[in-house]
């Protein structure tokens, strides 16, 4: 039989407990993860295609706020707000917004299961508990992190064509151009721009927008050259990329990132990656590019040197406080900090304790060897000595 250590006694411990004898709470957590986590599921799908889909980003994450709220709040507490208004929702305690925990969202096969179930089933009531709980967690984080009340994805989510011809488009499309892309236009394009947005929302001679790529039909109203300043600004905030082409600037750092240096910071990537682009534009290396005709007696970059010195200290010193800082967390939440041991250093451990017992009972046995030739060698000496 195969002997387990004491982190695999726990796990088997723990997956019996979860499989055999708390079936029925797992089995309520998992068809209620398989309804609830599509909610959010969506939201990250529909920026994984490779179409651009930046005019999309704002009304799509208020939609996926919408649905996940409306799981556990009342259709009539978020009904109507703005983006602002779901931004401030109270959401830390329950003041009469909340559906009660029986009228939760929480999928056909958990209804089932409590339809099935009695009404004082100790399961259910904990169940059901844990899951308004994490409702209310979850929407909490989301509130806190998306951009919901963003001014710039607000005025972005414009540049779709099939909101022309609107006072609200018109507004927005003025900011982004006026005011949080206005470093695209140079001074005379800033002067007509406003006129541009306006005479864009009533042009009739625009072709018809049929669901295509936004960014063909901008490309087609460009070649016009009747908004200049319009479509540079908007060329601009097409080029703004996510979903997959994110994940493929990342890939593009494959020779630097490898599971080794998995945890570098996002300041230190972007870094790198600039620098990576820089020497492909110049199509040139590190080496050739701080190469030196000498190393003794070539002159000396003092700003490259006072660079790696600065970094050197401010890496030095991030660490050191992110470890204070793991440090004092762990010491506030008593946690213990010694490693436990794995399975294989727990084997090579018994495997060493066998061997050192081994080896001294070898050490024993030629000690006692030894003894007993000595003694033997005496007695044979003394014999000697009582024959002569």
């Amino acid at each position: 039989m195969k002997t387990l250590t004491d982190d695999g006694k726990k796990r088997k411990e723990r997956i019996v407990e979860k499989v055999l004898i708390q079936s029925k709470k797992t089995t309520l957590q998992l068809h209620f993860y398989i309804a609830a986590l599509p909610i959010l599921q969506k939201y990250v799908k529909v920026f994984q295609s490779k179409e651009i889909m930046i005019h999309r980003l704002h009304d799509q994450q208020l939609e996926s706020f919408q649905s996940f709220l409306v799981c556990f709040v009342k259709p009539e507490k978020i009904s109507g707000l703005s983006a602002k208004g779901l931004k401030s929702i109270q959401l830390n305690e329950d003041q009469g917004q909340f559906l009660k925990i029986q009228d939760m969202f929480v999928g056909a096969e958990v209804d089932k299961i409590i339809s099935e179930s009695s009404k004082g089933d100790h399961d259910i009531s904990d169940f059901l508990k844990m899951a308004a709980a994490s409702y209310v967690k979850c929407a909490i984080h989301m509130q806190a992190k998306l951009p919901l009340d963003n001014g710039l994805l607000r005025a972005l989510s414009c540049i779709d064509p099939a909101a022309r011809g609107h006072t609200v488009t018109a507004v927005e499309l003025k900011k982004l151009t006026t005011v949080h892309m206005r470093h695209f236009l140079v001074n005379e394009e800033q002067a007509t721009v406003g006129h541009e947005v306006l005479m864009y929302q009533v042009d009739d001679k625009l072709p018809e927008f049929e669901g295509q790529d936004i960014g063909q039909w901008w490309a087609k109203i460009t070649k016009l050259k009747k908004y200049p300043g319009l479509c540079k600004v908007v060329a601009a905030a097409l080029s703004i990329f996510h979903g997959p082409q994110v994940e493929s600037s990342f890939n593009l750092m494959g020779d630097i990132m490898d599971p080794k240096s998995s945890r570098l910071n996002v300041e230190t990537f972007n870094s790198l990656q600039t620098v990576k682009y820089t020497f492909l534009s110049k199509k040139t290396t590190s080496v050739k590019y701080f190469d030196r005709p000498s190393c003794k007696y070539s002159e000396v970059n003092l700003r490259l040197c006072r660079n790696l010195r600065d970094a050197a200290a401010k890496h030095k010193k991030a660490n050191q406080i992110k470890a204070e800082q793991k440090k004092s967390l762990q010491e506030k939440l008593k946690i213990n900090t010694s490693k436990k041991v794995s399975k294989i250093k727990a084997k090579e451990k018994t495997q060493q304790s066998v061997e050192a017992a081994r080896q001294q009972h070898v050490n024993q046995q030629k000690k006692e060897a030894r003894k007993r030739a000595l003694e033997g060698l005496v007695e044979s000496v003394q014999k000697k000595k009582k024959s002569n």
